[in-house]
């Protein structure tokens, strides 16, 4: 909504230019006999409007449904400003701008082009909860052992989620080093992972990492290969950009997991990693968000136009890089190869959609809008997603620590047809800017879903039953 209405108001600046066209437009309605029309219209369409942007939730913590409201309001009370005082009445203020055009248009274009940043700039006004400690305040139940749990994937056995704990990327944040970890899923018990080193045997020979090298993790996944062992693959950006392989086998000594590294593959140097995701047979599908120069100004400027800033490649150990056709958007995040059917399911964390691609005709099967998609999870014929029920800036109200409270949402759809299956929307929780929602299950047989994000001290999650 921000965006159609700022590009109206933004469209309506621009026509203030054109006196020589408005001019005999609004002589035109100084012409009719009665205005009866166009008051009805007037009215009818903002009590229409009004009760549109009132119907959302909370709809006055959020600066589209306000100011769609407020204009609806102004078209009512236009309306029955005639109604009261007369055609002629109305008439004659209508001729008193005429006369003083370029002094009423001005100021009116300034207001106009201000409504119209506004908007894009802000979207959740409402109040956000100062986030101290990790007590459950209404439906998600928090863990506070983790930082930046970036993308999470579950653990062959079902019994542990791997967390890739983001150490953060140009051009919002500075980069530094992170870590994966274990979290066991009945207690959310953080569980620290040695890594052992072996031959580079599922990478590139040409990419080699040093035990004593820092990781920089951000998207991962999990896949058994065709020999029957088990492959996590997972784009670093430190110390240099790439997709580093581990083999997951079971401890002998007790119950856990451990992981052996197995060789890397480098990214090309004009290349800008994001999320991965794994074929059985050793390659992989990994997202390239934007450029490494990919300022802040060209970050928000995206925001605004949708356009595209990178695409997926397909990686494999005899051709190596090669693009996906029609994979091109606004800052791709998450990917997903389902590789029964051939589909490659790709979140557009800029261009707000998500769309399934088929490999084999190299085109677009459908898409569905939502705002700042990241980190897709195919499950059982579903596919979960995050968005962010405000606009990106608004994140600038939030502290440089702990967890980012905004509202948010939590979706899952029918993968064969993107139809909303279930959705979950959190206001007010101690938790907030999500990038992934893993479902998951409990010894119990209970049925939860474990949320991340990308900035913030703490894990989220809630139980499936949760309206």
């Amino acid at each position: 909504m921000n965006v159609v209405l700022s590009v109206i108001f933004c469209s309506l600046a621009i026509l203030l230019i054109f006196k020589t066209l408005l001019v005999p437009l609004t002589n035109r309605l100084l012409g009719l006999k009665s205005l009866r029309i166009y008051v009805a219209t007037n009215i009818i369409l903002g009590l229409i409007l009004a009760s549109y942007a009132a119907s959302a939730t909370d709809w006055f913590y959020y600066t589209g449904s306000l100011t769609l409201f407020v204009v609806a309001v102004l078209a009512v009370a236009e309306g029955l400003s005639i109604v009261v005082f007369g055609d002629e009445k109305y008439k004659s203020i209508l001729q008193f701008c005429i006369k003083r055009y370029w002094l009423i248009a001005i100021p009116s274009m300034f207001v106009l082009v201000a409504l119209s940043l506004m908007l894009l700039s802000r979207s959740f006004i409402g109040p956000i909860p100062e986030v101290a400690g990790c007590q459950t305040i209404k439906e998600l139940s928090i863990s506070c052992n983790t930082l930046n749990p970036e993308d999470l994937a579950l653990t062959p056995d079902g019994k542990f989620i791997v967390v890739s704990e983001f150490g953060g990327i140009e051009p919002l944040s500075r980069p530094k080093a992170g870590q994966l970890i274990l979290l066991d899923v009945q207690s959310k018990i953080r569980l620290p992972v040695t890594i052992e080193f072996a031959e580079n045997t599922w990478g590139d020979k040409s990419c080699v990492r040093e035990q004593q090298q820092p990781m920089g993790p951000h998207g991962i996944d999990i896949v058994q290969r065709d020999d029957g062992r088990f492959q996590l693959a997972v784009v670093s950006h430190m110390p240099y950009e790439s997709v580093e392989m581990f083999e997951l086998s079971k401890r002998s000594d007790q119950d856990g997991w451990m992981f052996t590294w197995r060789g890397c593959v480098l990214a090309p140097t004009v290349n800008h990693l994001n999320d991965v995701s794994l074929a059985s047979d050793g390659s992989f599908y990994v997202t390239h968000m934007a450029p490494h120069d990919f300022s802040v100004v060209e970050f928000f400027i995206t925001t605004i136009t949708r356009s595209d800033t990178g695409y997926v490649l397909r990686w494999d150990s005899v051709t190596g890089f090669s693009q996906v056709p029609e994979s091109e958007g606004g800052q791709p995040n998450g990917v997903v190869f389902d590789q029964s059917n051939t589909i490659l399911y790709v979140a557009f964390n800029l261009s707000d959609r998500l769309v399934a691609i088929d490999l084999e005709e190299g085109r677009v099967l459908r898409s569905y809008s939502l705002n700042g998609p990241d980190n897709i999870v195919l499950n059982d014929g579903s596919i979960w997603v995050t968005s962010l029920n405000h606009q990106i800036l608004d994140t600038l109200r939030c502290q440089e620590i702990g967890a980012c409270a905004l509202p948010f949402s939590v979706t899952q759809l029918d993968a064969s047809s993107f139809d909303v299956q279930r959705q979950w929307t959190f206001r007010g929780e101690p938790f907030g800017l999500p990038t992934v929602a893993l479902p998951f299950a409990l010894d119990s047989g209970a049925q939860q879903v474990m949320l991340g994000s990308f900035r913030s001290d703490r894990i989220a999650f809630f139980n499936l039953d949760t309206e």
